[in-house]
């Protein structure tokens, strides 16, 4: 759903509910708050003035949320929609996995190597896929990052 958020003499401004959300969700994310989940965001008058969805009330994650919503230069209020009934972190995970290229692409990559190589092929992707993964996840954190920053300024000063 679209909600304008300004008119003036050089158009009319129009935002996407899903995009807020998922643009807040990302925020989140980047500074490790996953237990708050952005359910929708509305626009009810000319004001201006947001009104979001979470699942739950935090502080730190309206904070982010504020900062990131400022910068857009849109204020926010916040409503809280507990659902007791399921897992809703659960179910955006899964929302946002089938979404996901890559998802569909190891499932059809799994699926050939069991029907052309067997049960012992579907074992060796599977340990080389995650020999792989473990290292390209030590290798991009961020201690790691540091390192190899630091030992290039250190090796740049010495030459």
């Amino acid at each position: 759903m679209y909600f304008l958020l300004r008119k003036n003499s050089l158009g009319v401004l129009n935002i996407r509910s899903e995009g807020i959300c998922c643009f807040l969700q990302e925020m989140l994310e980047q500074h490790d708050v996953t237990s708050v989940l952005c359910r929708s965001f509305f626009i009810p008058d000319d004001s201006g003035k947001g009104l979001l969805v979470l699942n739950k009330e935090d502080g730190e994650a309206e904070s982010i949320i504020n900062k990131s919503m400022d910068t857009l230069g849109i204020k926010t209020a916040f409503i809280y929609a507990h659902d007791g009934a399921r897992d809703v972190q659960l179910a955006h995970k899964v929302s946002m996995l089938k979404r996901s290229p890559w998802f569909w692409c190891s499932l059809t990559a799994v699926a050939a190597v069991l029907f052309y190589e067997g049960l012992p092929g579907l074992f060796w992707l599977s340990f080389w896929g995650s020999v792989g993964w473990f290292s390209s996840r030590f290798i991009m954190s961020r201690q790691i990052m540091s390192w190899i920053s630091s030992w290039r300024a250190s090796f740049g000063k010495n030459q």
